[in-house]
């Protein structure tokens, strides 16, 4: 939903569940978001009634099948 097609409380989310459950992804660049504090945006999805996973980019470049595996799980929960 990149495109901006989707805002929630002033945020275009990164990824969005459209299977009824009201979850949200956000991937964090590490170059984009240094400083930022992921629980924020957790937050502020949170008002808006979706769960939100944050993966950042080193995460992901470091192990990503970890970051696969957290995915399912969240999908799942």
């Amino acid at each position: 939903v990149g495109y901006g097609e989707i805002i929630i409380g002033g945020i275009n989310p990164d990824f969005i569940n459209i299977n009824g459950k009201k979850k949200v992804i956000e991937y964090f660049g590490d170059y984009w978001h240094q400083g930022d504090n992921p629980q924020e945006r957790i937050d502020l999805f949170a008002q808006y009634g979706f769960d939100c996973l944050v993966i950042w980019q080193s995460e992901f470049t470091k192990r990503p099948q970890r970051v696969i595996s957290k995915i399912k799980s969240f999908h799942e929960k």
